[in-house]
């Protein structure tokens, strides 16, 4: 299967009000990603305080000390980043409709054992098993 790669002349996603730089987030990886990004992408998601903590893999609690602090940890920093780098992916497949990206995502899907492409964050195989899927999808291949 190909990987997806996301295309260089497109700006990212942008449908639902929510910019994703994955670029920018790069960048501030080792400083930890800010809480607020991490807010707007729970809110885009439409998920509550309790589901978006379990998915960063922290208390809930924990993720009110980031709202104090600022900034996420390093843990909570690459599943947010692996969550904005699915949508955008779920974004181009869906010819920019971000709307029915996220519906796409948080459907299970038979090439993902039935899991939801969202919930394969978790670990870095299942995030790659979740971004090959989108980019055969986008070559038209029967998965």
């Amino acid at each position: 299967m190909r990987t997806y790669t996301p295309p260089k002349d497109k700006p990212p996603a942008t449908e639902v009000g929510v910019r994703i730089n994955l670029l920018t987030m790069t960048r501030e990886m080792s400083e930890g990603v800010p809480f607020q990004l991490a807010e707007e992408i729970r809110t885009l998601l439409d998920l509550n305080k309790a589901s978006f903590a379990r998915k960063l893999g922290v208390d809930p609690r924990t993720l009110s000390r980031f709202r104090k602090s600022g900034r996420l940890n390093a843990l909570a920093s690459d599943r947010v980043y692996r969550i904005a780098s699915l949508v955008e992916a779920a974004t181009e497949l869906h010819e920019g409709d971000q709307v029915r990206a996220i519906r796409w995502l948080k459907t299970p899907n038979r090439a993902l054992g039935d899991r939801r492409p969202i919930d394969a964050i978790a670990s870095q195989p299942d995030y790659e098993r979740a971004m090959d899927l989108i980019g055969a999808l986008q070559e038209g291949v029967f998965v």
